[in-house]
């Protein structure tokens, strides 16, 4: 009998909705030149978060291979094929799920705010933030959210640990202003906004299937979760099938950061981060007249977006690798004789890595009418 190409998604009998506690603090205080500070903190815990476990799989691994990745299968030594051992042949992949409590987050923001009469007023803030999660989740299907959630240092997919969410932004400024122009029948207001933050966290990972937990398999393909290992300098510790190859990869690790400090080693989901982005917006707003004593406005309005980019073609672009996760080693075989998959070079050049995220990159101009009442 044929196995099923299909996954099986159940739910434990337990199972809660995602429940969340949040706690806040803030202070307001009025400082010197009549400005208003603000300092905020805000605390979340997951209560019941959703947690997913591949149950047809051994729960603990049969082996750990060279490079420290915990193995539930084994892997063809000609071609790198994995073959998951399962608890049963008469079913693919199971995904049960159930709910976890680890989840947490913080953020602390301080604020300015100053008002110069009835013409101009400023607003300036930070915050940082610091994100940690079981699993974040980025899909709509249950395969996808198991399948593209990082193996953690090649531990065991059913036994995750806290790590750095794909959704964490731990720096972020915000500077606006606002000035009020008192033009004779057409009162008009200039509003500028600037946004600058640090990039998502992203993870580089494997083309194939590295531990053999049946993620990616042919019936679910695309769903990779199995984090790059990472060698020292000298290459002696990874088989690559070329020296060209061993050459690219180190290249590509000299230019992260988060690799170099991994060397030797199977990284943390989300190290890798990327850059920095900044964002500038203008609002000018003309009104028009009132009617019925002020209860109906006509006003029109004009908003530039990513001004930045509109002033220079190479600024406000919103640089990022391919989703959450990028394949840079295609598994083509298995090294018996040292105990670890053999590896082609798949990833980019160091110099293009990054594409640019085309809704955030472009800047947009739009007028519209507006009417208030």
């Amino acid at each position: 009998m044929s196995v099923p190409s299909a996954q099986v998604n159940v739910f434990d009998p337990g199972f809660r909705f995602p429940q969340y506690i949040k706690a806040s603090l803030a202070v307001d205080q009025r400082l010197p030149w009549d400005m208003l500070g603000t300092v905020e903190f805000l605390y979340t815990r997951g209560v019941n978060t959703i947690l997913q476990r591949e149950e047809n799989l051994v729960q603990t691994p049969i082996a750990t291979n060279s490079e420290g990745r915990m193995m539930f299968g084994t892997l063809n030594p000609a071609n790198g094929d994995a073959t998951p051992q399962r608890l049963t042949d008469q079913l693919p992949q199971v995904i049960n799920h159930t709910n976890a409590n680890e989840d947490w987050s913080y953020q602390i923001t301080a604020q300015l705010q100053k008002r110069f009469g009835q013409g101009f007023e400023f607003n300036a803030g930070y915050t940082y933030s610091k994100v940690r999660d079981l699993a974040s989740l980025t899909s709509s299907i249950a395969s996808s959210n198991f399948g593209f959630s990082p193996v953690a240092k090649g531990g065991n997919p059913n036994d995750r640990t806290l790590g750095i969410s794909t959704w964490e932004v731990p720096h972020k400024i915000s500077v606006s202003g606002t000035a009020n122009i008192n033009i004779p029948n057409l009162p008009t207001s200039f509003t500028v906004i600037y946004v600058g933050q640090s990039g998502l966290p992203y993870t580089w990972t494997i083309d194939g299937d590295a531990n053999a937990d049946g993620y990616e398999a042919a019936n679910i393909g695309g769903r990779r979760n199995d984090i790059v290992y990472v060698p020292q300098a000298s290459g002696t510790d990874i088989t690559m099938t070329s020296a060209n190859d061993l050459t690219a990869y180190n290249a590509l690790i000299e230019s992260e950061p988060c690799l170099v400090e991994a060397r030797g080693t199977i990284p943390d989901k989300n190290t890798c981060r990327n850059p920095w982005f900044n964002r500038l917006d203008a609002n000018i707003r003309v009104s028009l007249y009132a009617l019925g004593g002020g209860a109906h406005n006509f006003s029109l309005v004009w908003d530039v977006f990513n001004v930045l980019n509109l002033m220079n073609g190479e600024w406000g672009q919103s640089k990022t690798v391919v989703g959450f996760s990028d394949d840079i080693l295609q598994i083509v075989g298995y090294d018996t004789a040292n105990d670890r998959p053999v590896y082609r070079y798949a990833g980019p050049d160091p110099v293009s890595k990054y594409t640019f995220s085309n809704s955030f990159s472009r800047w947009r101009m739009q007028f519209g009418l507006r009417y208030d009442f």
